[in-house]
C-alpha cells in the first residue's frame, strides 16, 4: 500500500474509533429544507475520496456500509436521490425531510418505475441505491431512517422495447412549462419538435425563410435521405412562429445548435423534473415525434378520414412514404 494512502486510512480509522455517537435525533432546524439537497449532503458526507476501500473493509467489515469510495458511485447515488426527491415533491409535497419518508413512498416510486417500463435490473438498482442513501442519511443526520423496511416489489416481465416510447402530452407540457423562461435555442427546438414532429437534425436546419406563414407550411430542406417536404402549420402555432422569425434574416437558423444538443437539453430537463422513462427507453426528441404522429393521426380520424388515408398523410409529413403501413405501430401509440 502506498505510504500516504496507508497513513490516511490509519488516521481515518482512529477518528472512527473515537467518534462519539449522537443519540439524540437531529432537529429539523438543523436539516436543510430541501429533500434533494439532504440526499446530496448525506452522500458527500460519506464520500471518502482517496481512501483504500479494501483496507478499510478489512478493518471494519460491514461497518463501512455508510461510506462511498468512487466518483461513479457518488454520481449514481446523487442522481437517484434527486429523482426520488422530485418524485416525492410531486406526489407527497407534505414531506420535507428524509426521516419522514415511509416504505409506502419507496414502493410507490419503484412501482411507478416498473409501470413506466423500466427493466427489473434498473428497478433493483434504484432499490439498492435508496437503501444506501438511507444508511448515509442516518450517518449524516444522526436520526433513524427506516424507509426501506418492509419494502416489497412485485416484479413483472420487462417487455419494453428500446426507443418504443412516445412522449405524453402531459410530460411534454410539464417540460415546456418548466422551461418557459429559458432563452436556450434548444428550448425553441423542443417547441418546433412539438409543432412539426420533425427529426432533431431537421429541426436544427430550419431557417427563417422555411417558415412560410402565408402558405401555412414549414419547409424541410434535405431531410433524411436528402428528401424535402412541407409540414402544415396549425393555426394555434402561427403567432409563435411569427415571433420566432421576426428578427431573423431569411438564411438564419431558428435553432443554431447540434442535433444532439436538443436531446441532451431534453434529458437534463426531464432529470430535473424526475421524469426518467424516456431515458430508460433511450429516446428523446424521437419520442416527441411519436407524440406528434399519434395526435396528428387521431385528429385526421376524427375529421372523417379512413385509417389508411389518415396514416398515409401523417407518414408523409414525418418524411416517410405514404404507403408505409409497416411503420404505423412504430409511431402511433393508441
Amino acid at each position: 500500500m502506498h505510504a500516504l494512502t496507508g497513513l490516511c486510512v490509519v488516521t481515518w480509522l482512529i477518528k472512527v474509533r473515537h467518534h462519539k455517537p449522537v443519540n439524540a435525533c437531529i432537529g429539523e432546524e438543523n436539516m436543510p429544507n430541501n429533500l434533494q439537497y439532504q440526499f446530496k449532503t448525506a452522500v458527500d458526507h460519506g464520500f471518502k475520496e482517496g481512501m483504500d476501500k479494501h483496507a478499510i473493509k478489512a478493518e471494519l467489515g460491514r461497518k463501512m456500509a455508510d461510506k462511498v469510495f468512487s466518483y461513479k458511485t457518488r454520481k449514481a447515488l446523487v442522481q437517484t436521490g434527486a429523482q426520488f426527491a422530485n418524485y416525492i415533491k410531486r406526489n407527497y409535497p407534505q414531506i420535507k425531510y428524509i426521516k419522514d419518508i415511509q416504505s409506502e413512498h419507496v414502493e410507490a416510486f419503484l412501482k411507478d418505475a416498473i409501470c413506466r417500463g423500466c427493466s427489473n435490473i434498473t428497478v433493483q438498482q434504484y432499490k439498492t441505491r435508496l437503501d444506501k442513501l438511507a444508511l448515509l442519511a442516518e450517518r449524516k443526520y444522526h436520526t433513524p431512517v427506516r424507509y426501506m423496511e418492509h419494502v416489497k416489489i412485485k416484479w413483472k416481465e420487462n417487455i419494453k422495447t428500446v426507443r418504443d416510447k412516445a412522449f405524453t402530452r402531459k410530460d411534454y407540457n410539464t417540460v415546456m412549462e418548466y422551461t418557459k423562461d429559458s432563452r436556450s435555442y434548444s428550448r425553441i427546438g423542443l417547441e418546433l419538435a412539438g409543432m412539426t414532429g420533425a427529426r432533431a437534425e431537421e429541426i436544427t436546419n430550419i431557417r427563417a425563410k422555411d417558415i412560410k406563414l402565408d402558405q401555412k407550411i414549414i419547409h424541410i430542406h434535405n431531410g433524411k435521405g436528402k428528401r424535402s417536404r412541407d409540414i402544415p402549420i396549425q393555426s394555434k402555432d402561427m403567432g409563435r412562429l411569427s415571433e420566432l422569425i421576426m428578427a431573423l434574416r431569411p438564411e438564419e437558423k431558428l435553432v443554431p445548435v447540434r442535433a444532439n444538443s436538443l436531446n441532451q437539453y431534453l434529458a437534463r430537463q426531464c432529470f430535473r423534473l424526475g421524469i426518467t422513462e424516456y431515458k430508460e427507453a433511450k429516446t428523446g426528441i424521437h419520442a416527441i415525434r411519436k407524440m406528434y404522429a399519434t395526435e396528428a393521426y387521431l385528429a385526421r380520424l376524427n375529421s372523417g378520414m379512413r385509417k389508411e388515408e389518415a396514416w398515409g398523410e401523417v407518414s408523409g409529413i414525418l418524411g416517410h412514404g405514404k404507403d408505409r403501413m409497416d411503420l404505423f405501430k412504430v409511431y402511433v401509440k393508441v
